[in-house]
């Protein structure tokens, strides 16, 4: 008999451990007393007394043949799955602020052209070469919304109306009340708009103040008010390291006290801070470190069930499968970047598959201006990245969960996008199992 490799075990106490299927996302208490047949596969029978749970759940297979051919069956069925495509436009790379982790370096100081109306032009027919469904467009950057930006943000929002594609953006919201008036009139297609809040006044304003210097936390609170006022879905995102995650339950009380929890179209989303060029960020936390902080958190202090941990790539896959009453698909790609379901268009005239990547040349899939032009080469070497595709991934029990790690970070700290990039999965399944230990004890 044949136990499965997709497997991670839990001890909970001298009397249950936990087991978890990571392929089939099947969750079960076992009494310790039959956790030697997870040892000793060969001492499962037909006779042993769980035999058949065993079976049904995934855990056991005749062969380890047929356990890859389940593997393979679920991919198909996932690659054959319909995904809307988002096209992410960057006006500029300008920015006003001096984030004290952005991931984009000096490129937000040193590269400050904004989009013509040509260039413009020449996005949406490749966005039309690209996609013959309705699409959706995310405003990125630098900061989209500059007040310098005004005319050429007003030139993309008419053609994306035009289309009826939907909009996002992606800003720190400094200026965002300035720009609302000019929103409104495209209220029916926006999506939503994602704000960075780091904590309180005194904690967020060291870590993303304004290129002077000086605080950005009024103007943004501002903004958000506004923006929840006119019925525009606001994600607030808080990203999180050792500087600020003891702060959150201030963080909390501040958006209770400011009546935003009360918004349908409200959102508060954690995500730890990170930099997939492999450069040290000061106060980093592991994703697991952050997870386990959270959700101790939690326990002593409701106030933070107000953050989701959507941002959270393996938490919040963790959560959601365990939480699903249906049996969920294995993560074979990390993210959207390794399935085309995501194109972004720089101001230096190049596409990339990833945002994260935008200005590193190395990473461009082609060019757009005068004409599309993709290299198909470059984009074999990101499209279809998984975990089926990785060799160090076809023996770990997580690469179900973790779909292989960030294939631009893979790039930039391991030297090959045809590397994983490991990013703690098993220790952020361990830290969120621990975390429920009480109420599954309590079944």
């Amino acid at each position: 008999m044949y136990l499965t490799k997709y497997l991670v075990k839990h001890k909970l106490d001298a009397y249950q451990t936990i087991v978890f299927n990571t392929l089939t996302g099947a969750i079960d208490l076992i009494d310790n007393e039959f956790m030697h047949h997870f040892e000793s596969p060969e001492t499962i029978t037909p006779s042993t007394p769980i035999y058949q749970s065993l079976l049904d759940r995934g855990y056991i297979y005749k062969s380890e043949a047929e356990e890859e051919d389940k593997l393979k069956a679920l991919f198909e069925k996932f690659k054959g799955i319909d995904r809307p495509v988002m096209f992410v436009i960057c006006p500029t790379y300008a920015c006003n602020l001096r984030c004290v982790y952005c991931f984009e370096g000096d490129l937000t100081q040193v590269e400050t052209h904004a989009l013509t109306v040509a260039e413009v032009d020449s996005i949406f027919r490749a966005i039309e070469a690209l996609t013959d469904k309705p699409a959706s467009i995310q405003l990125f950057g630098g900061e989209p919304f500059l007040p310098a930006n005004r005319a050429i943000i007003s030139y993309i929002l008419d053609e994306a109306r035009k289309r009826e594609f939907t909009i996002s953006a992606v800003t720190n919201g400094v200026n965002l009340k300035e720009f609302l008036p000019l929103l409104r009139q495209y209220k029916d297609h926006l999506i939503d708009f994602q704000i960075t809040l780091d904590g309180t006044a005194d904690i967020h304003d060291k870590r993303r103040p304004k290129t002077g210097g000086q605080g950005t936390f009024d103007e943004i609170v501002s903004s958000i008010d506004a923006a929840l006022a006119r019925g525009i879905r606001v994600r607030v995102r808080v990203n999180v390291d050792r500087e600020n995650i003891g702060s959150l339950t201030d963080l909390a009380n501040f958006m209770i006290q400011r009546g935003w929890d009360k918004y349908e179209n409200f959102a508060a989303l954690l995500s730890p801070v990170d930099n997939h060029t492999g450069e040290t960020v000061p106060h980093r936390l592991t994703e697991d470190e952050t997870a386990k902080i959270w959700l101790d958190l939690k326990k002593n202090f409701p106030v933070v069930e107000i953050f989701r941990p959507d941002l959270f790539r393996n938490l919040d896959y963790i959560i959601s499968t365990l939480k699903s009453d249906q049996i969920s698909y294995p993560r074979f790609f990390y993210c959207e970047s390794n399935n085309l379901s995501c194109y972004t268009f720089g101001t230096d005239k190049n596409v990339y598959l990833c945002a994260e990547a935008i200005g590193d040349q190395r990473t461009a899939v082609g060019s757009y201006h005068p004409d599309l032009v993709l290299d198909q080469k470059a984009l074999d070497k990101w499209n279809g990245r998984s975990i089926m595709t990785l060799k160090k991934c076809r023996d770990c029990p997580v690469a179900t969960f973790c779909g292989g790690g960030c294939a631009y970070a893979a790039m930039c700290i391991n030297g090959s996008i045809d590397d994983p990039h490991c990013n703690q999965a098993e220790e952020t399944i361990h830290a969120y199992l621990e975390s429920i230990k009480g109420a599954l004890l309590a079944l």
